[in-house]
């Protein structure tokens, strides 16, 4: 014959009440916080993964931010250099009429002035400000502006580094261009290499010269060269940005997808939740009525 005694009666009753009052009070926390997992103690495996998802959103979070910042820094540059090829343009129409002999002197001071103030023009753009302090076209410097001007002649203050931001686990995009690279180093038609701004001098130089007409051709031939150079420069920022969509949309699918995991694991499913807290209550309940029936038997009931 088993003898049970009446203290381990009462004791694994009141273990059975205990948990099934704990199960009330963790499900109803559920409902009031909208979380299934409260503390790591609820759910450890489930709370590392969520841990780990939470981790790779904030990263995606992260190239997201810097996705937008190349995007704005891209979008500046080809802005400036929109402007800058206009200025250019301007020049290459003056040059073309520079190569008529029948220009007077005048005509010829007055084209002079001209491309002598987008020469002025196109310093400026070189000094377009990135819009944080700093600016496009400096490279990694950017306490000064890349370029200062002595009547024609323009020299770089910057560096050649060209800036670029983390766009997604395995890819940086440049953001930035250095001066050295967009403008100081361009094919001049000869073999040799000029600044944009060098070229421009040479236009005020033959037009301020005794014979304009005879020079115009071979300046109007570098002025082309820079036209072009800074039109490959143009197209490679807006590959940049065409890249930056790209990752962009790869980044919010991702984040999504670990959102909707995270979710899954740790959000409430307030349906199911509360029908859970129904059933536990039902049986919370039970269990008390029960644990008082018995706390009123005789412990020969038992034997």
């Amino acid at each position: 014959m088993i003898r049970i005694a009446t203290s381990t009666i009462y004791q694994s009753s009141t273990q059975s009440i205990m948990a099934d009052q704990a199960a009330v009070m963790n499900t109803t926390a559920q409902l009031s916080s909208g979380k299934q997992i409260n503390s790591p103690a609820d759910n450890p495996v489930g709370a590392a993964i969520a841990s780990s998802l939470q981790s790779d959103i904030s990263q995606l979070g992260q190239y997201k931010s810097n996705q937008t910042q190349a995007n704005s820094l891209l979008n500046m540059g080809s802005s400036a250099l929109t402007q800058m090829l206009d200025v250019l343009q301007s020049i290459r129409t003056t040059m073309v009429q520079a190569g008529n002999s029948t220009n007077s002197p005048a005509q010829y001071t007055a084209m002079a002035a001209q491309v002598q103030q987008n020469l002025n023009e196109l310093v400026s753009l070189g000094n377009s400000g990135d819009g944080q302090g700093g600016y496009l076209f400096g490279g990694s410097v950017n306490n000064t502006p890349p370029f200062s001007q002595s009547g024609n002649a323009v020299s770089y203050n910057g560096d050649s580094i060209n800036q670029q931001l983390q766009v997604s686990v395995a890819n940086t995009v440049q953001s930035k261009y250095s001066g050295q690279s967009v403008f100081m180093n361009i094919p001049n038609g000869s073999g040799g290499t000029q600044s944009v701004f060098q070229m421009v001098g040479n236009a005020i130089n033959a037009l301020q010269s005794s014979n304009p007409a005879s020079q115009s051709g071979s300046v109007l031939t570098q002025v082309d060269q820079a036209i072009t150079a800074l039109g490959t420069t143009q197209a490679s920022m807006g590959a940049g940005m065409q890249a930056l969509t790209a990752y962009g949309n790869i980044g919010a699918s991702q984040t999504l997808q670990d959102q909707t995991q995270s979710g899954n694991i740790v959000d409430t499913n307030y349906a199911q939740a509360a029908s859970q807290l129904s059933q536990q209550q039902t049986q919370f309940q039970a269990a008390l009525q029960s644990y008082s029936a018995i706390s009123k038997l005789s412990l020969f009931n038992y034997i």
